[in-house]
């Protein structure tokens, strides 16, 4: 039998790492779904935050593997290092992660959503004693929240979700009377709201902390995560430059946050 030539052969070998992008390093990023931040992987909308991640992780010569999880066990597996970021974190979520220069989105932690026929309003930490808030579990809602979620964690007052969907979980607690209140990121509550159809039956009704800078940060445990986040830093520099940044964000009916400073 006739034996191939040694150039077809080492081309066999070869043409597969010329035609799948699959077999480029991988860059595994988690979170729970936090839409439009993150939403369903796969999807044609996974979320303005895994499309800033791909397009310039891609642009470098990687492969951003997305996958959802409950927050705290993406804390978790970031630290330790079984995955290399996490999404849509702000500073006090993740102390000792590796965090970009730059941010990835500004976004209020803190705003509050009660039943459309409330006619309760925000108004300080006293306000909360004459609810019950609905939180989830090791979210970060701005230092003031933070200390009062603790100081009633053993209370009624203070009901924390975890598990896949909790927010989700928050609402449907929330229009059942089961809760009175639920503190949630402003656009995060609004997206998912509308697509549980339950848009008109709730209102929000103030905010308990400013918005803040959010980001990918990555594995303290990983060499590696300094070179991602100076590579997710220049990228960021450039998205915004040429415009694809404003493109991704208006897939999300959402504009650029720094416009206007």
């Amino acid at each position: 039998m006739m034996k191939p030539p040694v150039l077809v052969i080492l081309g066999l070998f070869l043409l597969p790492r010329l035609v799948f992008p699959e077999d480029r390093p991988e860059i595994v990023i988690a979170a729970d779904q936090w839409c439009p931040i993150n939403c369903l992987p796969d999807s044609d909308r996974p979320g303005f935050m895994i499309e800033i991640a791909g397009e310039i992780f891609n642009e470098a010569g990687y492969r951003v593997v997305y996958r959802l999880m409950p927050w705290s066990r993406a804390i978790v597996s970031g630290r330790d290092g079984t995955i290399n970021a996490i999404v849509g974190a702000y500073r006090g979520d993740a102390p000792g992660f590796v965090f970009p220069r730059n941010e990835q989105g500004r976004i209020g932690s803190a705003a509050l959503f009660t039943r459309a026929g409330s006619d309760w309003v925000y108004q300080d930490l006293s306000s909360l004693e004459q609810v019950r808030l609905g939180t989830i579990l090791d979210y970060d809602y701005g230092e003031s929240l933070n200390g009062y979620i603790e100081a009633h964690s053993q209370s009624y007052r203070v009901q924390v979700m975890t598990g896949n969907d909790p927010l989700a979980k928050n609402i449907e607690k929330l229009l059942r009377g089961r809760i009175d209140v639920v503190v949630e990121a402003k656009p995060v509550f609004r997206y998912l709201s509308r697509e549980m159809g339950v848009e008109g039956e709730v209102r929000h009704a103030g905010e308990a902390a400013p918005s803040e800078d959010a980001y990918i940060a990555f594995s303290p445990g990983l060499e590696s995560s300094s070179e991602y986040a100076r590579i997710l830093s220049e990228g960021m520099e450039r998205l915004r430059a040429s415009g694809e940044l404003a493109r991704i964000l208006a897939r999300y009916n959402l504009d650029d946050w720094k416009t206007g400073e």
